[in-house]
């Protein structure tokens, strides 16, 4: 028998892909054609030199957003990473990048079937990458304030609540989220229960820095960055 037409599913779309070439350099220029102070496109030394630097590289856009690049320096670096990407480098045939470039706008509301979509979406790349690929998982971004955010939440996520796991006076248990009437003796001591998941099968301790290195973006000292659309 036929299948309705609203059954088959949709052909399964192939990677897009672009080649990123030649340059169009910007710069800040008032003109008569643009009285309005807006960048107008020229050749300016600076910029066509910095342009002309950079190599001949593939780009491939994600299904579920983001864009993936091979580079001969550190292999694959992505720009953005949105829930379940590695899903996408798998199911397209690409490695699973170690590097990732972290969005300033960590949370995109115009994406997504709900309220939004988080893209910087890290705990999956950095486990994959840490008991898969047996590397750091390295997140360049744009400033030390979010760096110490990403660290805020991933320490917690790996490592538990700071309150059981501090140097200094850690505690066994947080008293309010257990009644009176529930027997003290049989609540779980999850100081002790934290540090003996964190120890490895080499004894050493788990730590942020075991699966995470940070980077940060430079601006470049001559100048050459300006106007770079």
């Amino acid at each position: 028998s036929s299948r309705r037409q609203s059954d088959v599913p949709p052909p399964t779309q192939p990677p897009t892909r672009v080649r990123t070439t030649g340059h169009m350099p910007l710069s800040r220029k008032v003109t008569a054609s643009s009285s309005h102070g807006r960048d107008v496109i020229f050749d300016d030394p600076k910029v066509v030199k910095s342009y002309d630097s950079v190599p001949l590289l593939e780009i491939t856009k994600l299904p579920r957003g983001g864009v993936s690049v091979e580079t001969q320096a550190v292999g694959r670096v992505q720009f953005g990473i949105p829930p379940e990407t590695i899903k996408d480098s798998m199911v397209l045939g690409l490695g699973v990048p170690s590097v990732y470039i972290v969005p300033v706008e960590r949370f995109c509301r115009e994406m997504g079937p709900a309220l939004g979509v988080n893209l910087a979406e890290f705990e999956f790349p950095a486990y994959f990458n840490f008991f898969v690929q047996r590397k750091k998982c390295t997140l360049i971004v744009d400033s030390k304030h979010a760096e110490m955010n990403i660290r805020k939440v991933f320490s917690e996520t790996l490592l538990g609540p700071a309150q059981f796991r501090r140097r200094n006076d850690p505690i066994a248990y947080e008293e309010e989220d257990f009644a009176d009437t529930f027997p003290r003796e049989a609540i779980p001591n999850f100081q002790k229960e934290l540090k003996h998941f964190r120890i490895m099968p080499d004894g050493k301790e788990l730590v942020l820095e075991t699966l995470l290195k940070f980077c940060h973006f430079k601006i470049a000292e001559n100048g050459a960055h300006e106007g770079l659309g």
